[in-house]
């Protein structure tokens, strides 16, 4: 036994490393069209995550919704890790994890009875079934209304996608064998499979930013928050920056874009409307005091307290404003603009940290006043 661990260790787990060096080689050199189509899908779920940012329910802010969204991000990231490496039959299981999570969270948030929610984090209710998620969102009247204007049925489109990427999950047929994926018994580099699996990835963020905008309107509205009131100051949470809302409309064709446009112009008034016309008359910031917001705003940042999950590590895996080529980036920024767009990225990745430990922690002080174990051997 030991002997054929060694071959694992000795044969498969160079061969992953090497293919994924050659898979990010392949992309970048011979099929950028395909990095970018990868790369917007991921950019837009990323920003997909600023839009329930902050919701309040009664009055409260209310965090554990936000956990499928993060646990999502997680099994997004999987999939990424996977097919670079070769395991592409992997890699579309994990979207579809990816795509359950997203609609979970988008079913939790409506919201639901907050006391179901405690009653699922502690696993004393079963994670619903994908169609009974997608008949309860589909009663939401802003799903029929966006439905109605996008020609489109929301239901039908997920589970179409759904549907595809279950074929991997329960091995339906000889085509979805891992084996039979990749054409070989190793991990390598396999073109159509790679095409296979990001054409999929696309889908499955498609169809995640549609149900985002149903329940968000704001999202396409080009809110440039960040220019006229800074990053410490600015309203968390629920808004896109211009630029931000041009990365995730590139996940439509051009009809369907067209006709979320339209919904999101009708329907984003109940959050936003009322404060535009006032909004839109606050004069933009100058790029050194943009830079003294960011600087104020990192400074709270590194005073948050990261105790409230125990024995938990959290790594920030993002480019802060003190380190590597984003510090020279925001540094030889000319316009405001320019420093927002970096600027921004930065804080939406922490911004997105903050939440998920958050969430965490409400789970955990759940945990304890209920006198649960906060961790199984």
């Amino acid at each position: 036994m030991a002997n054929q661990f060694g071959g694992f260790a000795e044969v498969t787990l160079p061969q992953v490393w090497h293919t994924l060096n050659r898979t990010l080689g392949y992309l970048k050199e011979h099929s950028p069209q395909m990095l970018e189509r990868i790369a917007n899908a991921y950019g837009c779920y990323n920003l997909l995550l600023a839009l329930p940012t902050g919701c309040r329910f009664h009055g409260q802010l209310y965090y554990p919704y936000n956990l499928p969204f993060y646990e999502g991000l997680e099994e997004l990231d999987s999939s990424l890790v996977l097919a670079f490496s070769g395991q592409y039959k992997s890699a579309i299981q994990h979207l579809r994890f990816f795509l359950e999570l997203a609609y979970l969270g988008l079913y939790m948030i409506k919201p639901i009875d907050e006391t179901w929610v405690q009653k699922w984090l502690i696993g004393e209710e079963k994670t619903p079934a994908v169609t009974h998620i997608l008949s309860e969102i589909e009663k939401e009247n802003r799903v029929k209304v966006l439905c109605s204007l996008a020609v489109i049925n929301l239901r039908t489109e997920c589970y179409k996608v759904y549907d595809e990427l279950s074929k991997y999950v329960h091995t339906r047929g000889y085509f979805a064998l891992g084996t039979s994926i990749r054409g070989s018994n190793f991990p390598m580099l396999n073109l159509g499979a790679l095409k296979t699996w990001a054409n999929l990835l696309h889908s499955v963020v498609r169809v995640i930013a549609m149900g985002m905008i149903a329940r968000f309107p704001q999202g396409l509205q080009r809110l440039p928050l960040y220019d006229k009131f800074g990053f410490a100051d600015a309203p968390r949470g629920g808004f896109l920056e211009p630029f931000e809302v041009d990365e995730v409309e590139r996940v439509f064709e051009y009809d369907l874009l067209s006709r979320l446009r339209q919904f999101s112009d009708l329907h984003h008034g109940e959050v936003l409307i009322a404060k535009w016309e006032r909004l839109q008359q606050v004069p933009n910031l100058s790029l050194e005091a943009l830079k003294l917001s960011l600087d104020k705003w990192w400074a709270v940042m590194k005073l948050a307290d990261r105790g409230n999950v125990p024995n938990k590590t959290w790594y920030a895996s993002v480019v802060t404003p003190n380190t590597t080529e984003e510090s020279d980036r925001l540094g030889n920024a000319e316009t405001p603009e320019d420093f927002v767009k970096v600027a921004t990225q930065i804080v939406r990745q922490m911004n997105a940290g903050d939440e998920s430990i958050l969430a965490q922690a409400y789970t955990i002080n759940l945990l304890q006043q209920k006198g649960l174990p906060i961790y199984k051997p």
